[in-house]
């Protein structure tokens, strides 16, 4: 043998021992579960329970985590939850199974590129150094002369030729030339209806993994609203599992509610009612009552009654449907099975809501806590229906019932219209004036605000007190800016300066600049902003949450958020009103569009209904009604 023949030779073996050495083939993969229990450690600061994975701590996430397994059958696993589920930890055990055994090519998909990276650092690189995990990322692309690096915050080069990306999902044209057979799509409801040129990113980030034999799929996130909820539609092409937990006192198998109206089992507990009505919930009283044999059983024997099957328990994830595909599985996780969440928080939370009956409130509640969509029940009305329900009594008067009076203004190039609305206890409301004013809008000196500035001080006597009363506040759409209209005669006209914002500026007492815009409001129906370019105060208002409301209540007779109309109204004042119905948008969502073209009467009652929250009189108690209507009655103006 020569010395080149040997010296090839030699280089053969030592290129197959390197290679031997980065796959590391391990002669036992041991279940994903077990190796998170023995390797995946949460440092102190990561977590409020550090320490090693403990299987028994969220017993319902261990059939989820086995599904990633290679040898398991399943492709896509959707997980329907609520917060603090502790799923996405469940996640990132099968991440760091597959990275230890490299399994996988991994892609995590997630809602922003800023997202991203700090999920990559607090989370990925987190495991990656705290769980054994660091030799097994490799930054194979480091070559001489070379500058890229197969270790970064979101792009890693794994041992046996595997690697691990992080990205958004209007960050995925990039990752079409790679295929990927373990894709994390977490919080998929964020995901967009299409991105511009490509199309729907669940589908094109699917395709990625389509020929590959042992593709899996993780689909998570809390939900939104049901029609427009990727996950939901997701869980109901599943098999929808719950988990299954027997009752301490008979054994009966069901999973987890809460008690409700119409609902005799479930979570609940005990309340105290104020002098202004409020709820308290009495601490320590927090139970769940069987639906099988109607006795209580307690948080405190959570341990025993979710403790999962595998691991000397009864509990039990079952489904209740046949998956479309036999291949798919789905899961519904709420955040009463997680020993992150109380009992006690959540009935607290419950509490908030009035028992369902504050709609935002308890939407919130039902996606966050009970970990489900929220349905609306807004069907189509025809319009004569609205008509023939209305009621006598006259336009131009303050109705029966009414103690506080709020308008609603919409901006038109040519007019402004004006409804007015009379409030009650509960928010009940008497629509009782609509009108328009004519005149160029852009011209804030002209008729059309004038008119409208000298009626609204007209005075208006409370039925039953006979009392006189200013309209409390109105609020003028500022969405449209009529100097920015093209066809304006007059170019003077033609300022920055949107004459919303001027004329409210001139009369803050009782206008006031409000926009409408689509759930963009943290908490509550509005949401104050300051203008520092017109040096005034305005107002968002989140009109999906007001007609959601409105258009549950629209049936509703008398009592909390029942609203009236005055039959003396025309025929197009309810064409308006009911004018929007809630279906798919044109960018796939769902949402409220025009079934009708005119929709003035419906968005000036809205904004006269957004009007009673920047009064803060939304929010008041029976007592707080009371307190008012005696100042009233004394004389009070």
């Amino acid at each position: 043998m020569t010395k080149v023949e040997k010296a090839i030779r030699r280089n053969t073996r030592n290129v197959i021992l390197t290679w031997l050495s980065t796959v590391r083939i391990d002669p036992y993969i041991s279940p994903i579960t077990e190796w998170a229990a023995r390797n995946r450690y949460l440092p102190e600061g990561t977590t409020e329970h550090p320490g090693f994975v403990d299987p028994d701590f969220a017993p319902y996430t261990l059939e989820i985590k086995e599904n990633f397994f290679p040898d398991s059958p399943y492709r896509i696993i959707a997980i329907l939850k609520g917060t603090q589920s502790l799923i996405t930890t469940a996640i990132e055990d099968a991440i760091g199974h597959s990275i230890k055994y490299g399994l996988h090519n991994i892609l995590y998909v997630i809602s922003t590129a800023s997202m991203a990276a700090q999920r990559s650092s607090a989370s990925i690189d987190v495991m990656i150094n705290n769980s054994g995990l660091k030799d097994r990322v490799r930054p194979i692309a480091k070559r001489k002369n070379q500058r890229k690096s197969g270790d970064t915050l979101l792009y890693k080069e794994l041992a046996g030729g595997r690697r691990f990306s992080m990205t958004s999902y209007k960050s995925i044209a990039a990752l079409k030339s790679f295929s990927w057979d373990l894709i994390v799509m977490d919080e998929i409801d964020e995901a967009p209806p299409s991105i511009k040129g490509q199309g729907d990113p669940e589908a094109i980030i699917e395709v990625r993994g389509k020929t590959i034999d042992n593709l899996k799929i993780a689909k998570l996130s809390t939900p939104t609203q049901a029609e427009n909820s990727r996950i939901w539609k997701a869980f109901k092409s599943g098999d929808r599992r719950e988990y299954m937990i027997p009752c301490p006192r008979c054994g009966g198998f069901q999973f987890l509610e809460m008690m409700k109206e119409g609902r005799e089992y479930g979570l609940y507990g005990d309340y105290t009612v104020d002098k202004t009505k409020r709820p308290t919930f009495v601490a320590g009283t927090a139970r769940y009552k069987c639906k099988l044999c109607g006795e209580d059983f307690f948080e405190y024997e959570k341990p025993a009654f979710m403790r999962e099957k595998s691991r000397g328990g009864l509990a039990r994830w079952e489904p209740q449907a046949e998956a479309q595909d036999p291949r798919d599985r789905s899961y519904h996780v709420s955040s009463m099975m997680s020993p992150m969440t109380q009992w006690s928080n959540i009935l607290v939370d419950y509490a908030k809501t009035g028992f369902g009956q504050k709609l935002h409130e308890y939407k919130s509640f039902v996606i966050n806590t009970e970990g489900l969509p929220f349905f609306t029940n807004r069907a189509y009305k025809p319009w004569l229906e609205l008509k023939e329900a209305a009621e006598d009594y006259p336009l131009g008067e303050a109705p029966e019932g009414g103690l506080i009076i709020t308008g609603g203004v919409d901006v038109q190039k040519n007019r402004l219209e004006l409804q007015l609305v009379a409030w009650g206890y509960g928010m009940e409301g008497w629509s009782f004036y609509h009108g328009q004013f004519i005149g160029a809008t852009a011209d804030v000196n002209g008729p059309a605000w004038s008119d409208l500035l000298a009626f609204a001080k007209k005075l208006y006597t409370i039925p039953g007190t006979g009392t006189e009363v200013r309209i409390g506040k109105i609020g003028v759409d500022a969405s449209y800016n009529p100097n920015k209209e093209a066809s304006l005669a007059n170019e003077n006209l033609r300022m920055e300066m949107n004459a919303v914002y001027a004329f409210c500026k001139r009369h803050p007492s009782m206008f006031v600049p409000v926009r409408g815009v689509d759930g963009q409001v943290a908490d509550g129906r509005v949401a104050q902003k300051r203008s520092k370019a017109y040096g005034i105060d305005y107002y968002l208002v989140d009109v999906t949450a007001i007609k959601q409301e409105l258009f549950e209540n629209i049936d509703r007779r008398d009592g909390r958020y029942a609203v009236h109309f005055s039959r003396a109204y025309p025929d197009e004042f309810f064409r308006q009103f009911l004018s929007e119905i809630y279906g798919e948008l044109d960018n796939g969502k769902m949402g409220y569009k025009k079934i009708y073209e005119r929709n003035e009467a419906l968005d000036t009652f809205i904004y006269a209904r957004a009007a009673m929250n920047i009064l803060g009189a939304d929010e008041w108690s029976d007592d707080k009604w009371d307190y008012w209507k005696d100042i009233l009655s004394g004389g009070a103006a």
